[in-house]
Parts: C-alpha cells; structure tokens; sequence
C-alpha cells in the first residue's frame, strides 16, 4: 500500500495457458493461514503492480517511482529531497479528476544516482515519509504518458521578454511542444496559471483547519512507532498526516500523539477520532485542544 506494507495481493506472470489453467485450480487454496483467491488479470493490471527485482540489459536502469508524497510538493521539493542525486526529469502525476496524485517518476542520471536514491526510501519531505523503488524504463513512460514535467522550463525567444523580467518562475508549469510556441499562447497560459496560483492559495488560506489526537493503546505494546504508522495508514478523504510522536512514560508505556491537517470541510475531528478508534490496539483517543 502507500505506506510501504503489504497488502496480501501478488501478481504473476505465467509461461503459457496451461500453466495459468493450472493456478486457476489453485483458487481458495491454503497458504499457510490464509485461504488464497486466485483469479486471471490482465497485462495492464500485471505491468501496474510488478516490482523491479533485477537490472536489465536491454534498457536504461535509471528511473525510480516516489509515493506518498504530499499533495503540494512540486519538481523543486523532488530535486531537493533527493539531495546528492543528479536529476535529468521530474513527473509528477495527477489523478482523473486532476489532483494531485501523491506520485513522482523521476528519470536519475546512471544506475549510481539510483542507489543514491533508493538511500532516501521512507524519509521525510515536510509532513510525510516517501516511499522510493526503482521501475523498469517501460514502467516509467507509462505511467507518465501525457503528464507534463514540471521541471521543465520554457526557453524564451528573441522577441519575448526574459522570465526572470516577466514572467517569474510560472514558465516550470509549461512545457513547449518540437522546441517552439507563439508569444501570444505563452502570455495566456502564464495568466491561466496564475489565476490557478491565486485560486490555490486562496482556497489553503481559508480551509486548512489542523486537529490533533491522543492516541491510548491497549496496555503495552512491543513496538509503539509501528501502531503510529498503522494509524497513518488509514485513509480519510482530505486528511494529511503531520509525522506524529511516541511519548514514553515511567512504566514503560506509551501513548502517541498524532495530528493531521484537513482538506474536506465535511470531516471533522470526531470523524477522524472514531476512524482512529477503530484501528487495532487502540483503546481510546483524545481530541487535543491547540
């Protein structure tokens, strides 16, 4: 899942149609405790989810998918959290309805930057940790067919005013198509983004309310940062989780102290405490007053 744990699915890919009619058969078989569902997918679903396990010598080996971003990180914050990487191309995704995705395809430099990166696998950037594995080169342009990178700029021709005179740092949303673009079509885009800029910020100043929570877990447990992240799994439609913090007491106890920041004006914080009760080991939360 986003978080880094499994989610008991697999996928696999199989040599020929008989050897597929045979797993078939394998459908709510025993897998040590658990009864397995086997069932037929197809190459889109196979491709979406299989993990890269070796190098390839028949394409590039330096492209890597970042996860769980926040939803305002952009191509500068990707290039600064992977400090000591050298970067050629930042994609960041949004989903269908145009939001942020939380996801990241970044193309390294040489397999030695990949290594550099995959060293920054679940560290933080602002609120969240990340989550960085390595994809196949066919992975990488899949997955970013028909995004814009923005980390790109625009070169401006000699009749147009230069970006740092003008235009300050909106030409990064754009991305100019076989090298060329009318001055007129720059000029309006650059107003679409920034009536989008305007809009976006106007939009966080009114409606980011943070909340914060005790959390008590059920007697004691052996590892307290673990029940931390399996609460900030949960998924909330328009909740972000801030980083959160175990407090240790005398007896060898603890309790965690976990906040969030809220981007739907429909949750609130007894909303989020009754999801947060009902995670595992968790006896009680308390809403804390800021």
């Amino acid at each position: 899942n986003e978080a880094g744990r499994s989610n008991g699915d697999a996928v696999a890919k199989l040599l020929n149609k008989i050897d597929l009619e045979r797993a078939l058969k394998c459908n709510k078989k025993c897998l040590m405790e658990s009864c397995v569902t086997t069932e037929e997918t197809d190459k889109e679903t196979y491709n979406k989810y299989r993990r890269k396990i070796e190098k390839m010598d028949t394409e590039e080996n330096t492209f890597i998918h970042l996860k769980g971003l926040v939803w305002s990180a952009t191509a500068k914050d990707i290039r600064t959290f992977l400090t000591g990487c050298n970067v050629k191309e930042v994609v960041l995704t949004t989903t269908t309805n145009g939001k942020p995705s939380g996801n990241a395809f970044v193309h390294l430099e040489s397999e030695a930057d990949v290594q550099k990166a995959l060293a920054h696998n679940r560290k933080y950037l602002r609120e969240r940790f990340v989550l960085v594995e390595e994809i196949y080169e066919s992975q990488y342009f899949r997955e970013t067919k028909g995004f814009v990178d923005r980390s790109d700029k625009v070169k401006p021709s000699v009749n147009q005013k230069s970006e740092s005179e003008s235009e300050g740092n909106f030409n990064e949303s754009l991305k100019v198509e076989n090298g060329t673009t009318e001055n007129e079509n720059i000029d309006k885009d650059l107003e679409t983004v920034k009536k989008e800029e305007h809009r976006s910020s106007t939009s966080l100043e009114t409606k980011k309310p943070d909340f914060n929570f005790e959390i008590i877990p059920f007697g004691y447990i052996p590892d307290y940062e673990d029940l931390l992240e399996d609460c900030k799994d949960l998924e909330i439609d328009g909740i972000i989780w801030h980083r959160g913090q175990v407090i240790e007491d005398s007896d060898s106890k603890a309790t965690i102290i976990l906040g969030c920041t809220v981007e739907n004006a429909n949750v609130d914080a007894e909303i989020v405490k009754q999801n947060l009760e009902a995670v595992t080991l968790v006896s009680k939360v308390n809403v804390v007053l800021s």
